[in-house]
């Protein structure tokens, strides 16, 4: 009989299009959970403020049916971030059941974002 266990690779660093977006940008990474036999991925976003920011980014979750040729118009999730200024700001979120995601900031803090990082987890069944 098989045995079936899971495991998480994490510490997954990621690379954003624009690591400190301006005001009114957006910067994003794509996650192909297919190709890397991901059924899930845990990400963790962590946004510096600069100290004249005044409003907030907003963090959208797009899905891919085909490896991110055509990515969704529309956002599966999306979570609102206010600014805290000159500080830092973590937010973790888990998606799952997508074979392609991309993640996306969209910086409407009225400034520029001092500094975008974020790594993931991905978790991946096994049989034995």
């Amino acid at each position: 009989m098989a045995t079936i266990s899971s495991s998480w690779t994490e510490n997954q660093s990621m690379t954003w299009s624009d690591s400190s977006p301006a005001d009114n940008v957006q910067s994003y990474e794509d996650i192909d959970l297919a190709a890397s036999g991901y059924i899930a991925v845990h990400v963790q976003i962590e946004i510096t403020w600069d100290a004249g920011s005044s409003d907030y980014a907003d963090v959208n979750i797009y899905g891919s049916a085909n490896s991110g040729t055509d990515i969704d118009t529309i956002a599966i999730s999306s979570q609102r971030i206010e600014d805290d200024p000159g500080n830092t700001t973590k937010l973790s979120f888990l998606v799952e059941n997508l074979p392609y995601i991309r993640v996306e900031v969209d910086n409407q803090s009225n400034a520029e974002i001092s500094s975008l990082v974020g790594q993931f987890a991905g978790l991946k069944y096994s049989s034995a």
